[in-house]
């Protein structure tokens, strides 16, 4: 297991010349949209912070993950492997 966490958040700007539905794409196909495909696009790091081992199963949570994932419990301690 890692000893630290982090959360990274991204900001994407797509230029396309059709209207996008979100709801389908997957990040993905964004990639691919942006690299590969029809649009033009660029991302940049807007920020990366440290998490504590609490902070990291209440931000998997979030995201309907399950902090097993890192092998916490949700309070975010070390989860057992029994």
């Amino acid at each position: 297991m890692a000893n630290k966490f982090y959360r990274t958040m991204l900001e994407v700007e797509i230029l396309t010349d059709r209207e996008i539905d979100f709801g389908v794409w997957s990040l993905a196909d964004i990639g691919y949209e942006i690299t590969d495909g029809d649009s033009s696009g660029q991302y940049e790091v807007k920020s990366v912070e440290e998490l504590t081992p609490k902070q990291m199963a209440k931000a998997l949570m979030d995201q309907q993950s399950d902090p097993g994932f890192f092998g916490l419990d949700d309070e975010g301690n070390l989860a057992d492997d029994d």
